[in-house]
């Protein structure tokens, strides 16, 4: 927090002396270098995070695959044509 409040107030001078330089109360260039100076130290954007296309989010749910049923045993209790 106390990092925020830091860059808060640099911002906050940064600002007011590009102001200035914009009333006429000083130069602009260097205010405007500064200020390019501070905006490139602490970047604001996220980083580029890659994603694989084929496993979006949104994307159908894939189907539970199973092994096939090999023994008579299995395919009683599998219940595919009612109770047993």
């Amino acid at each position: 927090m106390v990092e925020y409040e830091r860059r808060k107030a640099e911002f906050n001078a940064l600002m007011q002396a590009v102001q200035a330089a914009a009333d006429g109360k000083g130069e602009l260039q260097p205010a405007l270098a500064s200020l390019g100076y501070f905006m490139a130290k602490y970047p604001n954007a996220k980083t580029h995070t890659p994603t694989d296309p084929n496993n979006l989010p949104w994307s159908s749910p894939k189907p539970v695959t199973r092994a096939p049923y090999t023994s008579p045993a299995q395919f009683k209790t599998s219940r595919l044509f009612g109770e047993t």
